[in-house]
């Protein structure tokens, strides 16, 4: 199986917006083009069967978390791989600020 057919295979899932999360593809982020990635949670997703230490630093300095999964593992077992995706972009979901919860209570 191509890393191609993966990667499409995985996009197809994510365009339905699996927990509300909207993720995009082909993402510039600075000098860096990402596959996969919800700028929401600041989640980047890869199809790859090993990493880049030098990229997956200089997106973690941006606050980005990355995650990378073999074709094997998509072309698998997909259900656990987009289970694995949304837990992880649910975990880094932006809460919303305290304050403003309570004026909200006050009104």
């Amino acid at each position: 199986m191509s890393q191609m057919l993966a990667l499409a295979r995985l996009w197809s899932y994510l365009q339905a917006m699996p927990g509300g999360f909207r993720f995009e593809r082909d993402v510039m982020i600075g000098a860096v083009r990402v596959a996969l990635c919800c700028r929401q949670t600041r989640v980047v997703i890869d199809v790859a069967d090993v990493g880049t230490d030098g990229i997956d630093r200089l997106l973690a300095r941006q606050g980005y978390r990355v995650m990378r999964f073999s074709r094997c593992a998509i072309m698998g077992s997909m259900a656990d791989v987009c289970a694995e995706i949304v837990r992880v972009c649910r975990q880094r979901r932006p809460r919303p600020f305290a304050g403003i919860r309570r004026m909200a209570e006050l009104k």
